[in-house]
């Protein structure tokens, strides 16, 4: 009897199972902040792929688009019960899946339980990259268990559900120090503290420091230190330490003790109040050096220069726009600061119409309406979407008699060659604004079409920088690298491209 009932248990076991990885909805959770491999379920490419219904792939008919293959990591799958320790108590859980979501459904399928109390934890539950990443906000106690469970009914945009729940059982971290307001989780980093005095000069330890935060601010926090400097310290570096409630790590200050018998054509470090912001436009991948030495002001108004290190690398390979940088100079608790202002590198076109998109395209608003519209013209369909975008932007540019139907890159083709634009396959003429066709498998046409920006690297025609619909693969944003005359795993190579002689 024991035998058979056991038998009908592992039966049972096994049907759950194989039922549970025919979930519509799957999805992979990943930790962007600290990259944690996780113990994870394999999911089938047969359970990716059948996500995809009938309407899909009738869309997909009327409009070209490169054929990628559907993958994800999972760290955490539609079955079993996933465990982790030693995760911090401000943990963001982040949950992508493979089709956009309802958000009320969201809020009220996931959620984060005491395992200890019973009691459910507040947490700020969030959407983002088209609605198909959750991300999943709360503060834990230490060394507490709890379980993060995303409950089966949780439903996708087109009604569809998880058949089984997930349960991702963790426990958090410990902390080394007890503090009511647990800094601790919430202070990154402390810099070393870098200070040059005269001999006998006199010297107070600061009460307070500034401190790096997990969310990017910096906070001034209260320091305890472990002994003083006298006045009559020798000549010579000396290192302190210092320790902040709740911050498990020591703070170091290194102090520096000049002697009044050096030579006056000697380079002193010097100890500043605060230093000058630095102000520097550079065109936009430009070569570019971020300076070593900045103003510094004294306690009594002096400008002197001091040595800084700043606290990331500076560079021009980014948007046109305003970006600000920290660093830290000697003999200063307050951070430098540099603004760095990039504009946009002078553009070839072949005519005013080209410049128009291209300009209109360099605004990431004006991609990301470009997108949404051509999701509408597709009738809310996600993919398949490069002939629908590249036709709302030609529009949005002054193409206004392009219609709306235009559905696919042989129409497109068509309809710009009876306007008179010209091809080429040259691609020494290809310049920003122009359209892109990549090669044809058959008689459909070619399998994705996208807007020119610029080359990488204008000597080598590998990679450019193009706007297309698929900038759910790059971070959400339409405008990206691409391969250009090659084929990767994923993409194809150009076959030719178009654009309107200047008139």
């Amino acid at each position: 009897m024991k035998k058979s009932v056991i038998k009908i248990l592992i039966m049972c076991g096994c049907i759950i199972f194989s039922q549970s990885m025919k979930s519509n909805m799957v999805f992979a959770a990943e930790n962007d902040m600290t990259k944690i491999n996780m113990n994870t379920v394999a999911v089938s490419t047969k359970t990716v792929n059948d996500i995809n219904d009938n309407s899909s792939k009738e869309n997909a008919k009327n409009s070209n688009d490169e054929k990628l293959p559907q993958h994800m990591s999972a760290d955490v799958a539609s079955i079993n019960a996933i465990s982790k320790i030693d995760v911090p108590v401000d943990k963001s859980w982040k949950i992508r899946f493979n089709m956009p979501l309802d958000l009320n459904s969201v809020k009220s399928k996931i959620k984060i339980i005491n395992k200890d109390t019973g009691a459910e934890i507040s947490s700020s539950i969030s959407l983002s990259e088209n609605d198909t990443v959750v991300t999943i906000s709360s503060h834990c106690d230490p060394n507490s268990s709890y379980s993060l469970i995303i409950d089966k009914d949780l439903k996708s945009k087109s009604n569809k559900a998880l058949n089984n729940p997930v349960y991702v059982e963790f426990k958090t971290a410990g902390q080394t120090a007890s503090v009511p307001d647990k800094t601790d989780s919430l202070i990154s980093y402390i810099d070393d503290i870098n200070v040059t005095i005269k001999e006998n000069e006199k010297f107070s330890f600061p009460d307070t420091i500034n401190a790096n935060m997990s969310n990017g601010t910096t906070k001034k926090v209260n320091v305890s230190w472990d002994k003083h400097a006298e006045v009559s310290s020798k000549p010579g570096t000396y290192t302190y330490y210092g320790t902040i409630d709740g911050y498990s790590k020591k703070v170091r200050l290194n102090l520096t003790i000049n002697d009044l018998k050096s030579s006056d054509n000697t380079v002193k470090e010097v100890r500043v109040d605060s230093t000058n912001d630095v102000n520097l436009t550079v065109k936009q991948n430009d070569s570019f050096t971020a300076p070593d030495t900045i103003d510094g002001i004294t306690s009594d108004g002096q400008t002197v220069k001091v040595k800084v290190k700043w606290d990331t690398p500076i560079t021009t390979n980014r948007q046109p726009g305003r970006y600000t940088y920290y660093g830290t100079a000697e003999g200063c608790l307050v951070k430098a600061v540099l603004n760095l202002t990039i504009t946009a590198p002078e553009i070839k076109t072949h005519s005013d119409f080209q410049k128009n998109l291209y300009n209109y395209l360099s605004n990431a608003d004006n991609r990301q309406s470009v997108m949404t519209r051509a999701i509408e013209l597709h009738g809310g369909d996600l993919s398949n979407n490069c002939a629908y975008f590249a036709s709302e932007a030609l529009r949005r540019a002054g193409l206004s008699d392009l219609p709306e139907s235009v559905a696919n890159t042989r129409t497109l083709t068509a309809e710009l060659l009876s306007r008179g634009w010209k091809k080429s396959t040259n691609l020494d003429e290809l310049k920003s604004g122009d359209i892109c066709f990549t090669i044809a498998y058959d008689s459909s046409g070619p399998t994705h079409t996208y807007t020119f920006m610029k080359w990488v690297d204008p000597n080598y025609h590998e990679y450019a920088y193009i706007c297309d619909n698929q900038g759910n693969e790059y971070e959400g944003d339409p405008y990206h690298q691409r391969n250009i005359n090659f084929a990767t795993e994923t993409k194809d190579p150009i076959s030719y491209f178009m654009y309107v002689p200047q008139q």
